[in-house]
């Protein structure tokens, strides 16, 4: 949340005082947010609304827009990967179920030493 927050406060920011720096900052602290929690992404497509509201088809034309767009969609890469290399095993663990498909079909216990290397082992 702290993250969001700062994220919308350099937003206003941003748009007092437009600056590339500043709307690199907008960008990455919402990516922070998104790492954090994952679903603070539903703040992108309401900056982007708020910046365009304000700018017009003027925002297109500036190299920075350009820059924070790219930059936050190489950001996000990462935890694309990691989501689809790992979402069945998440599904697993949070079911309970993803420690005992390590350990050979055991159940595991929830907060012993199998479940917290889970990723690891996988």
């Amino acid at each position: 949340m702290a993250f969001l927050l700062l994220a919308a406060s350099m937003l206003l920011q941003y748009q007092a005082r437009p600056g590339a720096w500043r709307l690199m900052a907008v960008v990455g602290l919402l990516l922070g947010a998104v790492y954090t929690k994952q679903t603070a992404i539903f703040a992108a497509p309401a900056f982007a609304v708020a910046l365009f509201a304000e700018e017009g088809l003027a925002l297109f034309r500036k190299r920075s827009t350009w820059l924070a767009m790219v930059g936050g969609i190489v950001g996000l890469l990462p935890l694309a990967a990691f989501t689809i290399m790992y979402a069945s095993q998440n599904i697993d663990s949070a079911i309970g179920q993803g420690a005992a498909s390590i350990t050979g079909g055991t159940p595991a216990a929830r907060f012993g030493l199998q479940a917290f290397i889970v990723y690891g082992r996988a």
